[in-house]
């Protein structure tokens, strides 16, 4: 194991500020799913922010973060070629509370997902949303090309219906 020396500072939740153009709108369950695993098992996932402080992403914990009195943030700096894990003494692999955690995590994330499509296509553009397969852009909800010469007229070949 190789030391580094990274530059961490102790800071104040306060500290950080929303992203104004957040694409997640999320929503009440989502929300309250959030609250109640923060409430109950503590921080799982760290927050990144841009150089001045705004969050990139967790928003949404952020703000729960803050509604619940959770205000000591270690921050670590990176340039983005460094990894940053979050590692959590009071756990241990494969223990109720482990699994618990896992599934808080992943339910929380996809149950307050509610996107801003219109604001991500400002921002962002149309080629940057359809590489990162925007809803609207997806194959599957492209329409599907009408073929003329397939048989649309059908006969139930028990009583002679037609349709």
């Amino acid at each position: 194991m190789k030391k580094i020396s990274a530059k961490v500072t102790e800071r104040s939740i306060k500290d950080y500020l929303q992203d104004p153009k957040n694409f997640n709108k999320g929503n009440s369950f989502g929300e309250a799913l959030i609250e109640k695993s923060i409430s109950k098992l503590g921080a799982g996932r760290s927050l990144l922010a841009a150089s001045d402080g705004t969050l990139i992403a967790g928003n949404k914990s952020h703000q729960k973060f803050s509604e619940l009195g959770i205000d000591k943030v270690i921050e670590v700096e990176t340039d983005g070629n460094t990894v940053v894990v979050v590692k959590r003494t009071d756990i241990k692999s494969g223990s109720k509370k482990f699994h618990e955690l896992a599934l808080a995590d992943n339910m929380s994330a996809l149950k307050n997902i509610s996107m801003d499509e219109a604001l991500m296509e400002e921002v962002c553009g149309e080629e940057i949303c359809r590489e990162y397969g925007m809803d609207k852009y997806s194959p599957e909800n492209k329409e599907k090309e009408v073929d003329e010469n397939l048989n649309t007229e059908n006969e139930c070949p028990l009583c002679g219906y037609k349709w």
